[in-house]
């Protein structure tokens, strides 16, 4: 399993970031065309040169990815048949790609930012609330926990239907409808946190994280 990662290039350097937008498939293209700020357009398209970048280290060319690239019926993108598993996640200046070859996984990165923690007590149970201010780093705290919580949900096919509060993690670890998430925590930058979840992990993870620099 590798996790790729990169930041948004300086102007001087977006049009080899640009150069992935006509190869991807017209769905995405329209996708990225229709974002009104152009960072968030950067990043979306960030996400998925990553991807393209990172399937050769597993065996698949650009084309293969972008000609079996569909949808399920809760829109997330996966390859047909998945020959690889894969998730996309970006926040600020960071986009990071998860691809792992035998289970589903979902990743989240989040910049850490001051945020009314308060405002997002009703996405937590009650023991995770409890957790985030267990000491005085309850910004760091609450971070750490809204990454595993994304990162599973976005492991499971249904991905954001499901509501926050209705499941709970537990020392790494997630029980959701008969399935097993466990979740584990990739060091990029202190700016960021970014966790990873697995969904049936059947031995001990392990993981590799590339930066791809485009220029």
């Amino acid at each position: 399993m590798k996790i790729f990662y990169s930041f948004i290039p300086d102007q001087s350097l977006e049009n080899t970031l640009l150069s992935y937008l006509k190869i991807l498939p017209t769905g995405i293209q329209s996708k990225i065309y229709g974002f009104k700020n152009t960072e968030d357009a950067l990043r979306s398209l960030l996400g998925y040169a990553l991807l393209i970048n990172g399937a050769k280290y597993f065996g698949y060319s650009s084309s293969f990815v972008v000609q079996n690239m569909i949808y399920n019926p809760y829109k997330k993108p996966y390859l047909k048949n998945n020959p690889i598993f894969f998730n996309i996640s970006h926040s600020k200046e960071l986009a990071v790609c998860i691809i792992n070859s035998t289970n589903e996984v979902g990743i989240d990165v989040e910049a850490i930012v001051p945020i009314e923690i308060e405002d997002y007590q009703e996405c937590f149970t009650s023991s995770e609330w409890h957790q985030i201010f267990q000491n005085n780093n309850s910004l760091k705290n609450f971070y750490e926990l809204w990454t595993e919580k994304e990162a599973v949900l976005k492991a499971e096919s249904s991905g954001l239907n499901i509501s926050l509060n209705s499941f709970e993690i537990i020392n790494q670890n997630c029980f959701m409808d008969g399935n097993n998430y466990s979740i584990h925590m990739v060091d990029i930058h202190e700016d960021y946190v970014c966790k990873f979840a697995i969904k049936n992990p059947s031995k001990p993870m392990n993981y590799q994280a590339l930066h791809i620099p485009f220029k």
